[in-house]
């Protein structure tokens, strides 16, 4: 008689198992990601994702490279909307989207060029990335450069500027950050993929003469 109860109580175990293991296998099918944009771009690594072209050769500048992704932005009020589609900062609310990153810049540096790397998809409405620097003693600021997406390119681009204001690196005095400003009404058909920054340093030679 024991030995039926436990045979018993084997199978009715072995039955809520697989009654377990089916719903956890039906879960993982059927979630889907509640940020999911409504634009259409699909779940990221997805079939139905377009891939971004392979550029023909990197984007040339120099000599020396900072990079950031733009997982690294958050936005400047908590009001703001804000969402990543894989790394890709974009705006999914109904309020224009001004996200920022701290920068890591090396005193003394030159920039020479801004690059940043956007999908744009949205018509008319663009995505705008400035590089900016903010006196660490007070509230004033400059914008060193800025670029642009263009309008209808309908994919992955890059835009660069390579016209700096006061492209010195100035870390005694100065702080650094990037600044990504994303209309709404796009959801994830604009949005910013990363940044790079160019920059170089002078070499200054000692004089040398030859003994006479």
């Amino acid at each position: 008689m024991n030995r039926n109860r436990r045979l018993k109580l084997a199978a009715l175990a072995a039955v809520v198992l697989l009654v377990a293991a089916s719903a956890v296998a039906w879960r993982s099918v059927a979630a889907q990601p509640g940020d999911d944009p409504p634009a259409g771009r699909g779940e990221p690594g997805n079939p139905g994702r377009e891939a971004a072209p392979a550029l023909a050769a990197p984007v040339p500048g120099g000599p020396t490279f900072y990079s950031q992704r733009a997982i690294a932005f958050h936005p400047y009020a908590s009001t703001m909307s804000w969402a990543f589609w894989d790394a890709e900062l974009y705006n999914p609310g109904g309020t224009d989207l001004d996200a920022e990153a701290s920068l890591s810049l090396p005193n003394g540096a030159t920039i020479t060029k801004l690059v940043a790397y956007y999908f744009d998809a949205c018509g008319s409405r663009d995505v705008r990335v400035e590089l900016r620097r903010d006196d660490s003693a007070g509230d004033l600021g400059d914008v060193l450069a800025w670029v642009q997406s263009s309008d209808n390119v309908n994919g992955y681009r890059y835009a660069e500027d390579s016209t700096i204001d006061f492209p010195v690196v100035d870390q005694q005095r100065y702080s650094y950050r990037a600044v990504a400003l994303i209309p709404q009404g796009c959801d994830s058909n604009l949005s910013l993929n990363s940044i790079r920054i160019d920059y170089g340093f002078g070499v200054n030679l000692p004089l040398v003469r030859k003994n006479q």
